[in-house]
């Protein structure tokens, strides 16, 4: 089984980007597997790696390989879902912002953001997708009825420190 992560690299020039993905229906530059980058050592600027580690069976390996192709100071951001439903059959991890440093350790951290959105905002976030599944001819009306309650917890919500949707790392290679 070849399993393979969404990945955006930035090579010398700003304006040139190579897309990297595993589906060929996203038209990438490069298709294959994440866990062995086709790209040269030391080679690329910037990575962007989004919502993908979850689907990486050992994501260390990709994590690995973001380090290998990212040029001495190069930057990476990865982003991880933490508070978020099942959403493919290849959906095999939760980082929390800790096991994200962890498996971050070769790099330098520069910062972190987490979603802190609270128990109830969690909550609306978790609501959201199944209801929408479930009552799909209903889904706009749905969305919007619960901005409502969205908009009120994110001000008065308890837990933020706790109740997160996903966390966004900036890394520096440190060789």
């Amino acid at each position: 089984n070849v399993t393979g992560v969404q990945t955006c690299a930035l090579p010398i020039s700003e304006e040139l980007y190579i897309l990297f993905d595993i589906d060929y229906k996203t038209k990438p530059d490069i298709l294959g597997d994440a866990q062995y980058l086709p790209i040269h050592n030391d080679s690329i600027i910037t990575v962007l790696c989004l919502s993908g580690l979850e689907h990486i069976k050992n994501p260390s390996c990709v994590i690995n390989e973001i380090y290998r192709v990212l040029r001495k100071d190069g930057v990476a951001f990865i982003y991880v879902p933490f508070m978020f439903f099942r959403h493919d059959k290849l959906d095999y991890h939760r980082f929390t912002e800790e096991g994200l440093k962890l498996l971050l350790k070769d790099f330098k951290i520069k910062n972190t953001t987490k979603s802190n959105n609270g128990f109830f905002s969690t909550m609306i976030l978790w609501f959201l997708p199944v209801t929408c599944y479930l009552f799909h001819p209903l889904r706009e009306v749905i969305q919007r009825v619960l901005q409502i309650p969205w908009i009120i917890t994110q001000k008065i919500d308890i837990g933020k420190d706790r109740f997160y949707s996903g966390t966004l790392v900036e890394v520096q290679k440190k060789r």
